[in-house]
């Protein structure tokens, strides 16, 4: 069905489509993570402190992946992508193996 030098562009789609769908689901799971943890691991006096220093460090990822990682961008157009995919895998590692509810113990 598909002919000559749009085979290897499939193959290419193909693979932007799948980077893009382990993307998503590195986001979804780092993103569901952080929520229920927060509100378990600090009290409530220092939960607002918290997720001041969690919004700042989003910020400064946003900013860094923006002027360095979109600078990247005019070597070739990968590179926001692979950036991305690391620092998402670096969070999704770090959810796993790092961050952990307390356990609860009852009397």
């Amino acid at each position: 069905m598909v002919q000559g030098d749009a085979r290897r562009f499939s193959i290419f789609i193909a693979g932007l489509l799948l980077i893009n769908v382990l993307l998503q689901m590195f986001q979804d799971i780092n993103c569901g993570v952080d929520g229920p943890l927060y509100a378990s691991i600090f009290d409530r006096k220092r939960l607002g402190r918290v997720m001041a220093c969690k919004n700042f460090a989003v910020c400064v990822m946003t900013f860094g992946m923006l002027w360095y990682g979109l600078s990247l961008a005019d070597q070739n157009e990968i590179f926001p992508y692979l950036i991305s995919a690391a620092l998402l895998l670096v969070s999704l590692l770090i959810a796993i193996f790092i961050i952990r509810a307390p356990t609860e113990t009852h009397p």
